[in-house]
């Protein structure tokens, strides 16, 4: 073989294997980006960050109307619906408020939303930091990268009854934390450290700002401190109590729902509305989803 004709194959092998991704891309269409998303239930199986963001572009704004913004504490909510409301979780796996952010960004480019409830969390203000699958996503990945492929293919099997990951992201954001191999109730309980609950100057304006952003396009904000287990709370209650008084002073007013307070003790002291000591399970999610849908008409 001349090398003319190596380098004519090689090119042609590749021109192919991208014509071929794009196509797979463009039939399965995983996030919903190139294809009409209206009423399509799209799982997430890989990289959750990432498809989050790539599906601010069409899927969120064309499928709801409401937000949860927030770290991990926030993935196990799910609404189906709340006083008319279509909410899409965008919470991510130890978010800072600079890359939740960048979600809501994408979002209010694309889309208005009536509502968002913006979950408190120590873990929001911890850094400002970004990680590099959030700050680099760019559209195109959608239809050639290994994250496109993965989703891709976990969506086909899906259609066909096999899951390829035990417990996507649902639909609507959702994802539930499962308990450890061999964990016994909520896992261990014990004091926090310090500069757990001290938070970054710059992260505490990137929540501000992040809130100014939803608030200046139309959305009514509600701040949601979602409990932590009881046992948690109590070795570390001054902290907690610092951290939420903090918070409440420095980010723009709007309702805030603090479900440490000792009235929904129900739901906090119960080990069983908890897979881990800071993260509830689908048990507990529809209990502050309940106590959250009675106290919206006197929020708003």
């Amino acid at each position: 073989m001349t090398a003319r004709r190596w380098i004519f194959t090689v090119f042609t092998v590749l021109a192919a294997a991208v014509a071929f991704c794009a196509g797979l891309a463009y039939a399965i269409d995983p996030y919903g980006l190139w294809r009409d998303s209206s009423g399509r239930p799209l799982r997430i199986y890989f990289q959750d960050a990432k498809a989050k963001l790539l599906m601010c572009d069409r899927y969120v704004p064309t499928n709801f109307d409401a937000l949860i913004v927030g770290p991990s504490s926030g993935e196990p909510l799910s609404f189906d619906r709340m006083h008319g409301y279509r909410i899409y979780n965008l919470s991510i796996g130890g978010a800072n408020a600079a890359e939740s952010q960048i979600l809501v960004d994408r979002a209010l480019s694309r889309g208005h939303y009536k509502l968002a409830f913006v979950v408190i969390q120590e873990q929001m203000t911890l850094g400002h930091e970004l990680r590099a699958e959030l700050a680099e996503t760019r559209p195109g990945e959608s239809a050639i990268s290994i994250h496109a492929f993965i989703n891709e293919a976990g969506t086909l099997l899906a259609s066909r009854g096999v899951m390829l990951r035990r417990n996507p992201v649902s639909p609507n954001g959702q994802y539930i934390f499962a308990r450890e191999r061999g964990q016994i109730g909520v896992g261990p309980i014990g004091p926090l450290g310090a500069a757990y609950f001290q938070p970054d100057p710059v992260a505490v304006r990137d929540l501000s700002d992040m809130v100014r952003s939803l608030m200046a396009s139309g959305t009514k904000v509600v701040y949601v401190q979602l409990p932590v287990y009881r046992g948690l709370y109590e070795s570390n209650r001054s902290d907690f109590e610092r951290y939420t008084a903090l918070m409440r002073s420095e980010l723009p007013a709007a309702p805030f729902v603090d479900f440490d307070d000792p009235r929904y003790e129900a739901i906090s002291g119960d080990p069983d509305n908890f897979s881990n000591a800071k993260h509830l399970n689908q048990v507990g999610a529809r209990k502050v989803e309940q106590a959250l849908d009675r106290a919206i008409p006197q929020l708003l």
